[in-house]
């Protein structure tokens, strides 16, 4: 009882709450949301209730989502409004852009609503990601047409200049970010696979929408919108921003040597760090340490075994083998080696029930807590527990033919990288002595699993997101330089990316380890409007410099705002 019912300083008492294999999420939440509601209005100023355990964490990070969402995207937009007006300083500047990230979110949820795909940590960000990805292609549509309107008499020629000869490095930039994106198909973690999917989805339509609706929004409303008449009509941040930039290319053209280096130093540095990546986690670090079920965790650490399990799983295959003398020893000694590692609180198998009965038929002489040298004494001492308590007791540690055990181990962490090392200490030490045939499960080796996957998976998508989204570059610009021009400051991004996690001791978890593949979403849109005005400026200008430092003051100004 010590331990699992009553703390060892007989200052607190446990409820433990077993759920049947049929039980299904939104029965545990139920549950969970009921067992909250009494205790707030039973609890006292002398007593402290505490619930943890893995339903309960399910429970709020589902809560926590929602809350979040409710939350954060009102917040996202707002500040998106407002850098949006800072950054065109005209009503159309804030609406246009806006409305295709609406159009691209609601077509998304709604798909994700339709194909009943539930809300997680990952896709809950699906939101915010759009938001940030929808803007960008509208943002360099309507740029480019204020530009060029501010330079002709003829608005309508401006509107055909500006999708002619911008839209298509938005479509370019659109169709490589949802082959990144899509390349997310590649990993074995669910979340992550349907966050790219609908991430490309997303996208998608977000092209879709700039490219069609907000061209005939332009058109339809040409003749009331106010709209610049000369170049003289930028705001003076804007041409400040103008000066800064060409300023900018004049000097990375002429120090380029200098620019290489910083490149190299930086993509060197932080490789060094990306050696550093570890993979771990833990679902009860998600939550704030002010947080009630961080509390309640601590708080069952710290009183009794613990709040997370291990489940040893001893298969022997006959019928009645875990009444075997010889198997229940085993079973005791792979106990005790349990107990004695780290952060393990204490362990229960069918072992210490046959040992208490044992005791209990010797007349409580403790020499005989231990396990019976015959079968025959094994089948007197379950005889005695079903005589004098409830056999239903036994079905957590045993199977109805005796062919299965289960010992099981309280843990004071659920750290999957703490899970990796005791699993295989665990398993050397049976093959070494024990030498039975176990399996392991838990929600902490159910998380070590999805490391595993998660960085293999990683590693895939980044490759082939990699090969996808340079495959796309070079045949969209015929040029295979085009494409590795496009590529490589990606790569740096990641490489940057990797370091910081490796330096800031940042465990690699399934939320971190998508940045990349997000990061390279996201960025290729950059390098290709860069490019794509780099061509259209080189036309047009003289000298590779001035057509730089125009691209600079165009598509640098767009990715600026973007």
């Amino acid at each position: 009882l010590l331990g699992n019912l009553v703390s060892r300083d007989g200052k607190a008492t446990a409820l433990l709450v077993r759920y049947s294999r049929d039980s299904t999420p939104g029965l545990r939440r139920s549950i969970y949301h009921q067992a909250m509601d009494t205790i707030r209005t039973t609890q006292t100023p002398h007593q402290e209730v505490f619930v943890a355990g893995m339903s309960a964490i399910e429970t709020c990070l589902s809560d926590s989502i929602i809350r979040d969402l409710q939350r954060l995207l009102p917040a996202v937009y707002a500040v998106v409004m407002l850098c949006l007006w800072l950054s065109f300083r005209r009503r159309l500047g804030v609406v246009l852009p806006l409305l295709t990230v609406i159009v691209s979110t609601l077509w998304t949820m709604g798909l994700m609503a339709l194909l009943k795909v539930p809300l997680n940590t990952l896709t809950s960000s699906l939101p915010i990601l759009l938001t940030a990805v929808g803007t960008a292609y509208t943002i360099h549509i309507l740029f480019y047409f204020l530009h060029r309107v501010a330079r002709t008499a003829d608005r309508e020629e401006a509107l055909v200049q500006a999708v002619s000869q911008v839209g298509s490095a938005v479509a370019m930039a659109g169709l490589t970010t949802v082959g990144g994106f899509a390349a997310l198909v590649v990993s074995d973690v669910v979340p992550i696979r349907h966050l790219g999917l609908f991430a490309a989805f997303g996208t998608w339509v977000a092209l879709i929408t700039s490219v069609t609706l907000i061209p005939a929004i332009l058109k339809l409303s040409m003749n009331w919108l106010r709209l610049p008449t000369a170049p003289s009509d930028e705001t003076g941040g804007g041409k400040r921003l103008d000066r800064f930039l060409r300023w900018y290319v004049r000097s990375m053209i002429r120090y380029r040597r200098f620019a290489y280096a910083i490149c190299l130093l930086l993509t060197i540095g932080f490789l060094a760090g990306g050696l550093l990546i570890y993979p771990e986690s833990d679902y009860i670090t998600q939550f704030k340490k002010s947080s009630y079920i961080y509390k309640s965790d601590q708080m069952i650490n710290q009183h009794f075994n613990g709040s997370s399990v291990l489940d040893i799983i001893v298969d022997v295959g006959d019928p009645g083998g875990m009444k075997d003398p010889d198997v229940l020893k085993r079973v005791d000694s792979l106990q005790r080696f349990v107990e004695s590692l780290p952060h393990v609180g204490g362990s229960i198998s069918i072992a210490d029930y046959i040992k208490r009965m044992n005791q209990a038929l010797h007349a409580d002489d403790p020499e005989y807590l231990r396990i019976p040298d015959t079968r025959e004494m094994v089948a007197q001492c379950l005889l005695l527990y079903s005589m004098s308590g409830d056999e239903s007791d036994l079905e957590e540690a045993i199977n109805d033919d005796y062919s299965m055990g289960c010992i099981s181990v309280a843990l004071r962490s659920g750290s999957t990288r703490y899970a990796g090392r005791m699993i295989q200490k665990i398993e050397e030490f049976n093959e070494e002595h024990t030498q039975l045939p176990i399996g392991m499960t838990a929600a902490m080796v159910i998380g070590k699993v999805t490391d595993e996957l998660t960085i293999r998976g990683q590693i895939e998508s980044i490759i082939a997101s990699t090969i996808v989204v340079f495959g796309l570059v070079a045949l969209i610009l015929r040029s295979f330089v085009g494409g590795l021009f496009a590529i490589l400051p990606l790569l740096l991004c990641i490489i940057i990316n990797f370091g910081i996690l490796g330096w800031g001791g940042i465990p690699l978890q399934t939320g971190t380890a998508i940045v990349a593949s997000i990061a390279l979403g996201i960025g290729i849109d950059y390098a290709i409007h860069f490019l794509n005005m780099s061509r259209i400026q080189a036309r047009e200008k003289e000298g590779i410099e001035k057509a730089q430092e125009a691209t600079g003051a165009t598509a640098g100004r767009a990715i600026i705002y973007n």
